[in-house]
Parts: structure tokens; C-alpha cells; sequence
């Protein structure tokens, strides 16, 4: 299968920023271990953000032809949407 240089990048871009997103998710969660007590707001940011590495995940299993994986990523990201929607609920009314 011939791949153009546009396909390549794309895939490329795509892992490159699934990378940075993990670490920041990890550092997030490290923060939530730290400030407990203020940690209110870095909730709906976690989901925010892992509905958004869901998404180009699931867009990158689409580009490898992996519908099964994609349709699954996307209920994921789905769900991570309904949990950021529901915490900046909870959190507005603290």
C-alpha cells in the first residue's frame, strides 16, 4: 500500500501528541495527589483532555482502516465528554 508524505505526518503529528498528552495527564494526576484540598478544577481538565487523546487515537484508527477500534474509541470519548460535562456541573455549584 503507497502512502503519501501528508499520510506519514498526520500519523506522525498524531503520536507525537498522544506522547505529550499522557505526560501531561500524568503530571495532572500527580497534582491531584499533591492538592488534595484544590484540586477541584483539574478534574473536568483530565477529562477534557483524555477525551481529546481518545479522539486522535480514534482518528488514527480510522486512517488504519481499524473501524472496530475506532467505533470503540469514540464511545470512549463519548463517555470522557459526559464525565467533563457532569464534574463542571458539580464543580459550578460548589
Amino acid at each position: 500500500m503507497y502512502f503519501t508524505g501528508s499520510y506519514r505526518r498526520s500519523k506522525r503529528f498524531i503520536e507525537y501528541l498522544n506522547v505529550f498528552l499522557t505526560i501531561l495527564l500524568v503530571v495532572l494526576f500527580v497534582g491531584i495527589c499533591i492538592f488534595r484540598s484544590r484540586s477541584g478544577i483539574i478534574f473536568p481538565i483530565i477529562f477534557g483532555i483524555g477525551a481529546f487523546d481518545n479522539a486522535l487515537m480514534a482518528a488514527r484508527a480510522f486512517m488504519n482502516n481499524q473501524k472496530r477500534a475506532g467505533f470503540v474509541l469514540t464511545g470512549a470519548v463519548i463517555a470522557l465528554a459526559l464525565m467533563l460535562a457532569f464534574s463542571l456541573q458539580f464543580i459550578s455549584v460548589r
